[in-house]
């Protein structure tokens, strides 16, 4: 097996057990390391970066999804958010 291949699909359960995602608390922290997620490091590098954006440490608001100056927004909703993630995870 590759260094860096997937060894399982993951979703958004997986996620919050390894506390990535928190939905109740509606936290979201800084996925790191090199074990993959998503099928390749392309779609990898799209659902670190959402994390890292709404990460509480980088974010202007992570609570309401606005991750820098003005109202930009990761996602219009909470719900929304945990469909993009869901979708970037099967991707592949």
């Amino acid at each position: 097996m590759a260094k860096y291949e997937l060894k399982k699909r993951y979703n958004l359960l997986d996620l919050i057990n390894e506390g990535y995602y928190d939905p109740i608390a509606r936290t979201v922290k800084i996925i790191t390391g090199h074990e993959l997620h998503t099928i390749n490091w392309q779609v990898e590098g799209a659902l670190r970066m959402l994390f890292n954006v709404l990460d509480a440490s980088v974010a202007k608001d992570p609570k309401n999804l606005i991750v820098y100056g003005g109202t930009g927004k990761a996602a219009r909703s909470w719900e929304d958010f945990e469909i993009i993630v869901e979708a970037l995870l099967k991707l592949g």
